[in-house]
């Protein structure tokens, strides 16, 4: 399986595992469902395995961890027209995420044989199997609001992992008690692992990925500010020229544009706690309602210690890399989560690599 996580490859294994038996109680013994590889790979892709029903071969994607149905739906954007067709193994979902799954045209199945496969002579639509209460998949301390935003400060500056828990709280404004059971979490998630006897970051790409989706469903929606729109066009040069020390950060589309020369766009992003009144005055911005357009700008409140900096990784004036990742993956195209994908896998990657950590 794709995951790098020793308890989650277990739980990845199961899913697997149930699933299929449900899928052959809903074909009947007249098709035969065969798992034929596991850790499938195509033109550098690395799937889950490979999926045999009746005359149809079919990719796999087991999807153990959910923080709602965005990683799926962006998955399976990114999945290249004219390869296998893609079916995702999960766990017992809700009606609600069934149905939206279902309306996106998404082949799955969970375990407890809910599914919507449409392959090429098979149809099969099973939605009514709920006798068994659906349990939210496991999160965890790490993936809630409070880790949300310690795993940030980690995974913005990895170093701050081996420091002292009261300067970890100084610089996060986490608590000492709730870092204590986050960092427990995440070892036992696989996700921190001693090393010359101090705590690290470990499987660095699936954490980056599982925080990215909890950062979208779980904080973010409570940073949001509204919208604002330009008075002058000069947004982005007011920004790069005082932003800084307003503690004003652009993201988005713009901010990979300029981190990794990925797309090629003004639209941006900005992140900062100054008032609606000193935006206006400083950066000629004005609020707009329903009239929005698509260069308007999204205002959210920083969440993050704004005080410390980085020498390496991202510039100061723009968020940092993986909240610029991650906000990225809010994006219907598929042109943009490409790009997000490429920016995870060179610049995210190469910061790690360089910072010695496990990817």
């Amino acid at each position: 399986m794709n995951s790098t996580i020793s308890s989650n490859r277990v739980s990845a294994q199961d899913i697997t595992d149930r699933c299929l038996i449900q899928l052959r109680r809903q074909l009947g013994t007249s098709i035969q469902v065969t798992l034929e590889e596991r850790e499938f790979k195509v033109k550098g892709r690395c799937y889950d395995g490979k999926l045999r029903i009746g005359a149809i071969e079919t990719i796999i994607e087991v999807k153990g961890q959910l923080n709602g149905l965005r990683g799926i739906l962006n998955y399976s954007k990114l999945h290249p027209a004219g390869e296998l067709p893609l079916l995702f193994l999960l766990p017992h979902l809700e009606l609600s995420a069934r149905l939206e799954l279902e309306e996106s045209d998404i082949n799955y199945v969970d375990t407890a044989g809910n599914c919507n496969v449409d392959l090429p002579g098979i149809k099969l639509i099973v939605n009514v199997r709920d006798e068994d209460p659906v349990v939210p998949p496991y999160s965890g301390k790490a993936f809630q609001r409070k880790g949300i935003i310690l795993l940030y400060h980690f995974l913005a500056f990895p170093t701050l992992t081996s420091a002292s828990y009261r300067t970890i709280k100084e610089q996060t404004d986490v608590s000492t008690g709730a870092i204590s059971g986050i960092m427990e979490d995440l070892r036992g998630q696989g996700f921190l692992a001693e090393k010359d006897g101090k705590p690290v970051l470990t499987n660095v790409r699936s954490l980056i990925e599982r925080w990215a989706y909890a950062y979208l469903e779980v904080l973010r929606p409570s940073l949001h500010r509204g919208f604002m729109r330009s008075r002058n066009g000069e947004l982005i040069a007011n920004a790069q020229l005082m932003g800084i020390n307003d503690r004003l950060f652009l993201g988005g589309k713009y901010a990979v544009m300029m981190l990794g020369d990925y797309l090629s766009s003004q639209q941006t992003m900005i992140y900062t706690a100054l008032r609606i009144s000193e935006l206006s005055e400083r950066y000629a911005l004005r609020p707009v309602g329903k009239d929005r357009k698509e260069e308007d700008v999204e205002l959210l409140l920083p969440f993050w210690n704004t005080e410390i900096r980085t020498d390496t990784g991202y510039k100061t004036s723009f968020t940092a890399d993986i909240l610029t990742y991650a906000d990225l993956l809010l994006e219907h195209d598929s042109r943009v989560l490409e790009a997000a994908q490429r920016f995870l896998d060179h610049e995210i990657r190469n910061r790690f690599n360089n910072a010695g950590l496990q990817w």
